[in-house]
């Protein structure tokens, strides 16, 4: 008996060791008046970039979308293929609400989120986005 504690101490030692740690995440809540709008997520070097570039569905609002965020809450940077570029201009996380199919006097509405790069913060992944469809974009 005067061994059990360090046979469960030891036990428990070797199962956590070989544990990963995940990364942090964020889930995104979206949602949009009126609801039953399709939001896509694109991430691009720039917002022309994340314009141009292939666009993921995340789902009819109201939905949720989870991401990999850094220790700090802001968007995880992917791999840009261009560290000097990538480091010193904030690369973005761009959400794209479209209207509902059919509906009339609605408009596309766009959240722009930039990464850090050196000497710029970035801004933190929100707990939610809420899209006014009835606002006129510039």
């Amino acid at each position: 008996m005067k061994f059990l504690p360090f046979t469960l101490l030891a036990a428990c030692s070797f199962s956590l060791a070989g544990c990963k740690t995940l990364p942090p995440t964020r889930t995104i809540k979206l949602d949009s008046d009126p609801p039953g709008a399709r939001v896509f997520v694109t991430r691009g070097r720039d917002q022309g970039d994340a314009k141009s570039g292939g666009r993921n569905y995340v789902g009819t609002t109201p939905c949720q979308w989870t991401v990999e965020v850094n220790k700090d809450g802001t968007f995880k940077k992917p791999d840009e293929g261009i560290p000097f570029y990538s480091d010193f201009v904030q690369s973005v996380v761009m959400f794209t609400a479209e209207p509902p199919s059919g509906a009339t006097n609605l408009f596309t509405q766009r959240e722009v989120f930039h990464n850090a790069a050196e000497f710029q913060p970035g801004n933190n992944a929100p707990d939610g986005v809420f899209f006014d469809m009835h606002k006129a974009t510039r």
